[in-house]
C-alpha cells in the first residue's frame, strides 16, 4: 500500500522488487549479447586482418613491381648513358683526329704555297736578271747590244759613205743579231751628188743575211738637217 505523506511518496517492498524486475536484465541475456557482440567483433576483425593481408600483399606486390621497374629504368638509362657518352668520347675523338688532319692539311698547303710562291719569285728574279743581262757587239759602222738570254737586239747603224746609191750594203752584223725577219728602217744621210750635197732619206733593210741594204733614196727638202746615224731594234733569228 502506498501511502501519502505530504510531498513523500512511500513504496511498499513488493513494489520495489516489482520496479526491479523490470529494469534488471537477466545475466544470461547479457552474456548471450556480449557472446554475440564478440563473435560479430571477431568476424569484423578477421575481416578488417584480411583486408589489411591483402592490401599489404597487393602493396608489396606493387611495390616489387615499381622497384622492378625503377631498376630496369635505371639500368636501361644507364646503358643509354653509357652508350650515349662512347658515343660523345668516339666523336670527341673522330673530330679531333678530323681537325688534325685538316689542320695538317691546311699547313701542308700553306707550306706548298709558300714553296711554290718561293719557286716563282726565284725563278721571276731569275728572268729578271737574265733580262737585264746584255752583251754588245761593235762592228765597221754598226754598234750592237742584244739581251743575252732573249731573242731582242738593237743596233746603232752610222754611215760615213757619201756615195750610196740603192742596193749599196752599207754594214753588216754577226750572226747573232741576223733578224728572224727582215727589218726596214731610216736614215737620214748626207750624199755627194754631182759634186753637190743633198740631204737624202735612206730606206734601209737589214736582211736575213746580216746585210744593211738601202732599198730606196728619197731627196729631202733644202734645209733638212742628216743625223747619218739610226737605230732600230727588233726579233733576232737565235
Amino acid at each position: 500500500m502506498t501511502q501519502l505523506l505530504g510531498d513523500v511518496e512511500l513504496v511498499t517492498k513488493q513494489e520495489v522488487e516489482a520496479m526491479l524486475n523490470e529494469v534488471v536484465v537477466p545475466e544470461a541475456s547479457i552474456d548471450a549479447k556480449v557472446a554475440a557482440e564478440t563473435a560479430d567483433r571477431e568476424a569484423a576483425d578477421q575481416l578488417l586482418q584480411a583486408n589489411i593481408d591483402a592490401e599489404a600483399t597487393a602493396r608489396t606486390a606493387a611495390d616489387t613491381a615499381l622497384q622492378s621497374a625503377i631498376d630496369t629504368e635505371a639500368n636501361t638509362r644507364q646503358t643509354t648513358d653509357t652508350t650515349l657518352q662512347t658515343a660523345i668520347t668516339n666523336e670527341a675523338d673522330t673530330r679531333a683526329t678530323a681537325d688534325t688532319a685538316l689542320s695538317t692539311r691546311l699547313a701542308d698547303a700553306e707550306q706548298a704555297i709558300s714553296d711554290e710562291t718561293t719557286r716563282a719569285e726565284t725563278a721571276e728574279q731569275a728572268i729578271r736578271d737574265d733580262m737585264k743581262l746584255t752583251e754588245v757587239e761593235e762592228l765597221s759602222d754598226v754598234h750592237c747590244t742584244r739581251f743575252t738570254n732573249l731573242p731582242i737586239a738593237t743596233i746603232q747603224v752610222q754611215n760615213d759613205d757619201k756615195s750610196l746609191s740603192v742596193g749599196d750594203t752599207i754594214a753588216t752584223v754577226s750572226a747573232r743579231y741576223i733578224p728572224k725577219i727582215p727589218v726596214d728602217f731610216t736614215m737620214s744621210s748626207e750624199q755627194i751628188v754631182s759634186q753637190v750635197s743633198k740631204t737624202y732619206l735612206l730606206m734601209l733593210r737589214l736582211d736575213t743575211t746580216g746585210n744593211i741594204n738601202v732599198v730606196n733614196m728619197l731627196e729631202l727638202t733644202d734645209g733638212s738637217s742628216a743625223t747619218d746615224v739610226t737605230a732600230v731594234t727588233y726579233i733576232t733569228a737565235v
